[in-house]
């Protein structure tokens, strides 16, 4: 039997879909933004984190959503008690759908502390079509102990942060 070659310019936008498509993953979309700005965070009250925020529409209302941040976070000045906290917020509908604690130092003995954690959050689709604003804030877990967000290192003044939203089928 001859093999048959069609050029992807030749399928119709409805002709692959997610039923159909096997034995390659099934993820259905991927938005991501990068931010190079750094935040100073000094309160335990939750601050915007500057980039950090993506409007989203679920293709699918069936699917689940995998929110990802990465970014730098220090400790500075030889605060001892200190630690940093996120929160995943639904700006659209004014809620936090997350709040996680990624470090916490107790009397800690160092001038300078330098994380750098992946945080992912899952939920299931809002509905296919129905858009929502996504953000990430940071707060520090004790007073007004000095948080660096996304700076890259003592010798540099920003990172690079990464904020991605994926939606898959399992």
């Amino acid at each position: 039997m001859a093999l048959s070659t069609i050029g992807t310019n030749s399928l119709a936008d409805s002709a692959v879909t997610a039923a159909k498509a096997t034995g390659f993953g099934k993820i259905l979309q991927m938005k991501s933004v990068q931010g190079t700005s750094n935040v100073d965070i000094n309160s335990e009250s939750f601050a915007d984190l500057t980039s950090m925020a993506i409007t989203f529409s679920p293709v699918s209302a069936s699917s689940i959503i995998l929110f990802q941040i990465s970014a730098s976070v220090n400790g500075d000045h030889g605060d001892v008690n200190q630690g940093f906290r996120y929160a995943l917020r639904d700006n659209t509908g004014g809620s936090n759908e997350a709040e996680i604690t990624v470090f916490r130092y107790v009397s800690a003995q160092a001038d300078y502390i330098y994380n750098h954690p992946t945080v992912m959050v899952r939920k299931a689709s809002w509905g296919a079509g129905t858009s929502k604003a996504w953000k990430w804030q940071g707060s520090t877990t004790s007073g007004s102990n000095l948080i660096k967000w996304n700076r890259q290192s003592v010798f540099s003044t920003s990172g690079r942060a990464t904020f991605s939203i994926t939606e898959y089928l399992e």
